[in-house]
């Protein structure tokens, strides 16, 4: 089966995998906003989802550290990888203390603002061009581009909103 959702959330992602696997369904992969699922057993399995240790690459020493905690990559795509647990294991979660869940936020954080300021480089790139060159085609592509800027703003203060939830202030951050 696939499924067709996009979150800028991870933890409302997450909850929904979680959902998935206790309705019966396992999730085998994602691209782009389709995820894959398989029948499993109610329940089988537990979801994260986090940003791979070097952007766009999950390093070979981090996938071994998953796996010796009986961690299975369900896939990389962008910025994030998906992992799953078996459920047997107990709880699971990839980051257990306040400071390091603040630090995995500060780096979600970091990585919209990252993404939202290339977009606007594009977006004042496009404007230009559209000014000079008059074509349609550029218009379009600037409307493209405004629309991701659009949910990379939309997506943001959920983040932000779970950087307060574990102490920090707005006010605080760095």
């Amino acid at each position: 089966m696939k499924k067709f959702k996009l979150y800028f959330d991870k933890d409302e992602e997450v909850k929904w995998l979680n959902e998935m696997t206790e309705q019966g369904w396992e999730c085998t992969d994602f691209k782009g906003g389709f995820y894959s699922f398989k029948p499993c057993l109610p329940g089988e399995w537990l979801y994260e989802a986090d940003l791979n240790d070097h952007g766009f690459i999950l390093s070979k020493e981090y996938r071994e550290l998953l796996k010796d905690n009986k961690i299975n990559v369900i896939c990389t795509w962008g910025f994030w990888f998906l992992a799953k647990r078996k459920a047997q294991y107990g709880p699971f979660q990839l980051y257990t203390d306040l400071e390091s869940k603040i630090l995995q936020y500060k780096k979600i954080r970091n990585m919209f603002l990252g993404a939202g300021l290339v977009e606007l480089i594009c977006f004042y790139v496009e404007m230009f061009a559209f000014q000079e060159m008059k074509q349609w085609y550029f218009f379009c592509f600037l409307g493209a581009v405004v629309g991701i800027v659009l949910c990379i703003v939309e997506g943001r203060p959920e983040h932000e909103k779970q950087d307060r939830r574990f102490g920090r202030k707005g006010s605080n951050r760095s």
